[in-house]
């Protein structure tokens, strides 16, 4: 089955405004055509951006509401009184399934009120200007990658779809078919670098705390298993706490090439790790330079103003650790 999409979308003549309050349509075609109702996912002509809270619970609420409004007859859509909604169900903290008078409102004002049903105060906003108004509340991601808005698959319950222009907007009410895992986010990869690190290296260092969050500890514990490899294969001298550090990196990491990486996966995960914690890897963690790697690679070498190689020069290792 196609995911489902709910919205408010045209008063009972198909127009913008000028028809009377309350759903006029619902009742007489339950085939999802009503003038605040569901249907199944589609590419709008404008396109897609995914607005999508961070917290599942929000997202469950924002559905929740929007299927409330779908399901009253007293909810319709006339942009010129696309107010009434918001004033009629503030006395329920927006719940729409409370609304018993009829009301208006128009695909922007209605997602404004499932959202503020889910307890995050926002501005009011119309469809030019929903991705900034909503972003501002901290609590949720943008995203226009083409798996999120040139199809349904990887789109979760309570995600919030509008168009880039002035245009429409809509809630997701259902999940999509290839979407049931959560997403896999930089903090994973900081957490299984911090796993390694302590299953393998902590007598170099007090044991991490796994929290998916590459802090000073992390961070100084991958600078002492970096110290660790130099010594033990590359004849280095450095030591904990050596204020040549940056120096004897500089000059030892040009022996630490792509090839010695695959010899020695300690320093591919040093570099996926180090990578991660800069927000430019959330891939596999396994210490090899596969295409994921190289690309953050790639531009993690763009960001610091060296040749976009992606290779692991020496270079590159002395400014992962700089």
């Amino acid at each position: 089955m196609s995911v489902i999409i709910g919205s408010a979308r045209g008063d009972e003549h198909g127009r913008a405004s000028g028809g009377k309050a309350g759903d006029q349509k619902q009742s007489k075609t339950p085939d999802y055509s009503g003038e605040v109702s569901k249907q199944e996912w589609y590419q709008h002509s404008k396109g897609w951006v995914l607005i999508r809270f961070k917290d599942e619970k929000v997202r469950e609420k924002i559905a929740q509401d929007m299927g409330y409004a779908c399901d009253n007859p007293y909810v319709g859509y006339n942009q010129g009184k696309n107010k009434t909604l918001y004033e009629v169900s503030r006395p329920y903290r927006f719940d729409c399934s409370k609304v018993k008078t009829p009301c208006e409102t128009d695909c922007a004002k209605l997602v404004r009120v499932c959202v503020l049903y889910a307890g995050v105060e926002c501005d009011d906003f119309y469809t030019a200007n929903e991705v900034e108004v909503l972003k501002k509340t901290g609590q949720c991601t943008v995203s226009r990658a083409k798996k999120y808005t040139e199809s349904s698959d990887y789109l979760l319950r309570g995600d919030i779809l509008v168009t880039p222009v002035k245009g429409h907007t809509v809630v997701v009410l259902s999940t999509g078919k290839k979407a049931g895992a959560p997403e896999r986010t930089y903090g994973d990869a900081v957490r299984e670098f911090q796993i390694f690190l302590n299953e393998n290296y902590d007598r170099y260092f007090e044991t991490l705390e796994v929290d998916g969050e590459y802090g000073p500890k992390t961070r100084a514990a991958a600078v002492d298993v970096f110290k660790y490899m130099a010594n033990k294969y590359y004849g280095a001298h450095l030591t904990i706490g050596n204020s040549n550090f940056l120096t004897g990196c500089k000059t030892i990491a040009y022996l630490m090439t792509d090839e010695q990486i695959a010899k020695h996966p300690t320093l591919g995960w040093l570099v996926q790790g180090i990578l991660a914690g800069r927000a430019l890897y959330k891939g596999i963690m396994d210490g090899k330079l596969g295409e994921e790697s190289v690309k953050a690679i790639m531009a993690f070498q763009r960001e610091v103003g060296i040749d976009a190689s992606g290779c692991v020069t020496g270079g590159t290792w002395y400014r992962l650790f700089n």
